[in-house]
């Protein structure tokens, strides 16, 4: 039990951190451009676009995530040049650019051999080890599992 409160401790903590940061980076956007909003405001508009994003049929919601967001700053009083500027920054640091980063990592993980390149043409390798194997560390293979 102690095990999975801790572990729901650190779902929540880790959600709720995420959270504050890109509400942070957002109102770091804003202040570029000499606005404020308190940072309650700025979760509530970030967490409103977010769910307008979720039922979007487009990947991460990408522009409805946007749209959201600049009408609800410019609802809260920001100018709407100043929202859309500052939006676009704070989705370049939170969501576009990460990705590239990312991958760039991957890169140099493969690269000295800390992860192992896919092979080629399959997304993951089935394992041939049979449940009655002799080798009592081996792994166990489920039928349909791999």
């Amino acid at each position: 039990m102690a095990s999975s409160l801790l572990k729901l401790v650190l779902l929540l903590g880790g959600s709720l951190g995420s959270e504050l940061l890109v509400a942070l980076a957002l109102s770091v956007s804003l202040r570029a451009f000499d606005d404020h909003l308190r940072l309650p405001v700025l979760i509530v508009v970030i967490t409103l676009a977010g769910i307008l994003g979720g039922i979007s049929p487009t990947p991460g919601g990408i522009g409805v995530v946007e749209a959201g967001m600049i009408l609800g700053l410019t609802a809260a009083g920001v100018t709407e040049a100043d929202a859309t500027a500052a939006v676009f920054i704070q989705r370049l640091f939170t969501s576009y650019l990460p990705p590239i980063w990312g991958w760039a990592t991957l890169v140099w993980m493969r690269k000295r051999e800390y992860l192992l390149a896919p092979a080629a043409g399959r997304y993951h390798q089935q394992a041939d080890i049979s449940v009655h194997s002799r080798n009592p560390h081996a792994a166990v293979v489920m039928p349909g599992i791999s």
